[in-house]
């Protein structure tokens, strides 16, 4: 976390638990991401380089990291928050021959990642205020748990797609953005390789808006509250 001098780094450091219920099921330090139409005035694009947004999730434990089109180096994700219009086939192509899948169903299979629904100048992973979708690492375990206090707040089972592709950005992140409702993955090659998701762990986002259907449910709906 960076030092920030004033009112401002009470802020910040209560950011650091977006939901502490979340943390409370699931263990997990959960990363807020929001998305902006507008860049706002405390904007800072440190990252130079550009990195993949499983990067940008898993470098954001030490601060919040702000990301343009142009500071994001996986076409895959580019596509997702729709900074990759018209490139579609690249992508089918590169899927195609690291994947050993053929044009056709490389194709099918891009084309089934969800796309934001809007366009956005920027977008902020880590510390924020009015996070869109939060998202963790965790283990099968934590995962129950927190499906669990999804079957206590609504009384439906969570229903998930599983996609070995863009698994953080498209099929996590934005996926639960547009459905607004929970969606997990388990990773894709890359961002195994470059998110830091551990062998034993999944990837698990929430969009902002589920968080209300949580409130009041005392420990996360696995222990009975004490009469």
């Amino acid at each position: 976390m960076r030092k920030v001098d004033g009112p401002m780094k009470v802020v910040i450091e209560a950011q650091a638990s977006p939901c502490p219920l979340l943390e409370q099921v699931t263990g997990t330090r959960w990363i807020a991401v929001k998305f902006f139409k507008h860049l706002p005035a405390d904007w800072e694009c440190v990252h130079r380089e550009p990195l993949r947004f499983c990067e940008a999730v898993c470098q954001a434990r030490k601060g919040h990291i702000d990301l343009l089109p142009e500071t994001i180096r996986c076409e895959g994700a580019k596509r997702a928050f729709r900074w990759a219009k018209g490139k579609e086939e690249g992508l089918v192509l590169h899927l195609s021959e690291k994947t050993g899948v053929n044009a056709a169903r490389a194709r099918e299979l891009v084309e089934q990642v969800p796309v934001l629904a809007d366009s956005y100048a920027g977008i902020r992973v880590g510390d924020c205020t009015g996070p869109d979708v939060l998202v963790t690492y965790v283990r099968p375990e934590a995962a129950m748990r927190l499906v669990r206090l999804w079957e206590t707040a609504t009384g439906h089972s969570l229903h998930a797609d599983i996609s070995s592709i863009m698994a953080v950005c498209g099929n996590a992140v934005v996926k639960a953005h547009v459905s607004q409702s929970i969606s997990i993955s388990f990773g894709c090659p890359d961002s195994r390789q470059h998110g830091g998701i551990q062998p034993e762990e999944m990837v698990i986002a929430v969009p902002a808006t589920v968080l209300k259907c949580f409130d009041g449910i005392e420990n996360g709906g696995l222990v009975p509250p004490s009469k």
